[in-house]
């Protein structure tokens, strides 16, 4: 029954018209992102940052690095030295890879990115904003605001008990965030809700997540997030809104001796996060399940094991136990306690993920996994809105929440 009143709710947003857009995401450079920005490490080295951008022929690029306030120049593109790397592939197909060779004099902060490029003759200049973190050196610790399922146009937020809007208590929680003394925030999934209205929760979630985020953030995609509309229609599938406004599903960044992994644990092939099969969707699990595909599974495993020695945390939307019981009538898709037992067999102790809205932790098999309250939508009774804060030693992780936004009733 309450699967089939949330299918009344999201219907009922599925007709509501796309408005105008503002703040757009790079068309060009695909990498780095606001949800996934370049980490430079100083230590006395000249820094340098990795980008990747649309390939065509006779396509030029040039950098600038902007502050993220003012816009303001910090290094103009003569004191930047971009470079092809010829022969690396991406993610996103063959895409153009460059190194960018920033001045040596940049201070540490958060600066945005400033992109000319000309294609066809055609020039384009667009702004990355705060993609690109330089830090003096590797830290001893580093402290992250663990944030989830903030769900741009959920409509059961707006039935939620609270003085504040669904929209203002994302921004106060984002606002919390930063402020807390968090180096970073990551987002683990559900940052829109509905398929039928992608065009304007995408584009909403990204103009809040930069007006609103200071600090730099790392996002995860959620089950909310990757639905699609139609089996074979890319321009309908959420991953094609999810890599154009947040980069990509699933990698691996490291600060110095800490590294954190980003999974998509809605790893569903297309035909099974159709919206428009309901009946499929629910006789596989997959409305709201969890799923990793075995090239998925590869891919974590090559990772860890190319991190081996450092404090590894992953982080995914569903926790394993709300993964589909029945992913096995699925071809290509791996069991969840598989999943669990590489985290095990490689070492890592914390796993961070959202979807329930709930405050969670327990232990399995020696790792810990922890959820969190959604930032903005239906809550436990008992629960306020707000973040966990963590702090990640050499050895330990110690983690705290932080209520921001109090229910009313």
């Amino acid at each position: 029954m309450r699967h089939s009143r949330m299918m009344l709710l999201f219907a009922a947003l599925w007709l509501i018209p796309a408005t105008a857009t503002h703040a757009q995401p790079s068309r060009r450079v695909f990498r780095p992102r606001m949800t996934q920005p370049a980490i430079v490490l100083l230590n006395g080295n000249a820094p340098v940052i990795n980008a990747q951008a649309l390939n065509a022929k006779d396509a030029a690029y040039s950098f600038e690095i902007t502050d993220p306030a003012s816009g303001a120049v910090v290094a103009a593109r003569e004191a930047l030295t971009v470079a092809d790397i010829p022969g690396v592939s991406s993610v996103h197909g063959e895409n153009k890879n460059l190194t960018v060779q920033l001045p040596p004099s940049l201070a540490p902060g958060l600066y945005s990115l400033r992109v000319t490029s000309v294609i066809d003759g055609e020039s384009a200049t667009e702004t990355i904003p705060r993609s690109v973190w330089v830090l003096a050196q590797a830290p001893d610790t580093v402290t992250f605001a663990h944030v989830s399922d903030t769900h741009a146009g959920d409509p059961r937020a707006a039935m939620a008990p609270s003085a504040e809007t669904p929209d203002e208590r994302r921004e106060k929680v984002y606002r919390a965030a930063c402020a807390s003394g968090a180096d970073f925030v990551i987002l683990t999934g559900d940052l829109v809700s509905v398929p039928g209205n992608y065009k304007n929760e995408y584009r909403q979630a990204y103009e809040e997540i930069e007006a609103h985020v200071s600090c730099p953030v790392f996002a995860v995609p959620g089950n909310h997030d990757l639905y699609t509309t139609h089996a074979t229609k890319e321009s309908a599938d959420g991953r094609t809104f999810w890599k154009r406004y947040f980069g990509d599903e699933r990698y691996a960044f490291t600060i110095g001796r800490f590294a954190f992994v980003i999974t998509n644990s809605y790893d569903w092939p297309a035909q099974y996060r159709n919206f428009m099969n309901q009946p499929l969707m629910r006789q596989v699990g997959s409305y709201s399940s969890g799923a990793m595909s075995l090239e998925q599974y590869d891919w974590l495993d090559q990772t860890l094991s190319a991190l081996s020695g450092k404090t590894t945390l992953v982080f995914g939307h569903h926790l394993f136990r709300d993964y589909s019981t029945k992913n096995s009538d699925v071809p290509g898709l791996v069991a969840p306690d598989r999943v669990l037992e590489l985290l095990a067999a490689r070492g890592v102790t914390r796993y961070f993920a959202g979807h329930n809205h709930r405050n969670t932790e327990e232990t399995v098999r020696g790792v810990i996994l922890s959820t969190v309250v959604s930032a903005a939508s239906d809550i436990p009774e008992d629960a306020s809105w707000g973040f966990r804060k963590c702090t990640a030693h050499s050895a330990t992780v110690s983690c705290e929440f932080i209520s921001v936004v109090q229910r009313t009733d």
